[in-house]
């Protein structure tokens, strides 16, 4: 299927008229948003499946984050990368998604 697609054509904005990078950051967004009041607020949610649900018991791995230390990761497509702090001090995030991405960026206490 995917040899015969022309070369730059994006199925999903044909399909959906959302591009790609797009489409990919609302449906992971909805993951972690699914049955929250901004889910709901947002549409980021998905009825008659609450996902938190369907995903409780299976755990992400982590990467602890201390005072003055940095880190960098390329991702690609779906990729995630989760963080754990354990301190009140602040922190810096960037998110470079380049000139065709898309990114979701969820922070909680």
């Amino acid at each position: 299927m995917f040899g015969a697609i022309i070369a730059g054509q994006d199925l999903f904005a044909n399909a959906v008229g959302i591009q790609e990078p797009d489409l990919l950051a609302i449906f992971y967004a909805s993951l972690f948003l699914d049955a929250t009041p901004f889910g709901t607020q947002f549409s980021l949610e998905f009825p008659g499946e609450t996902v938190p649900n369907l995903l409780r018991g299976s755990a992400m791995p982590t990467q602890l984050l201390t005072p003055g230390t940095t880190f960098s990761a390329a991702l690609f497509y779906t990729e995630d990368r989760v963080f754990e702090l354990r301190h009140s001090s602040m922190v810096r995030v960037t998110i470079d998604a380049g000139p065709t991405g898309a990114a979701v960026l969820v922070a909680q206490p």
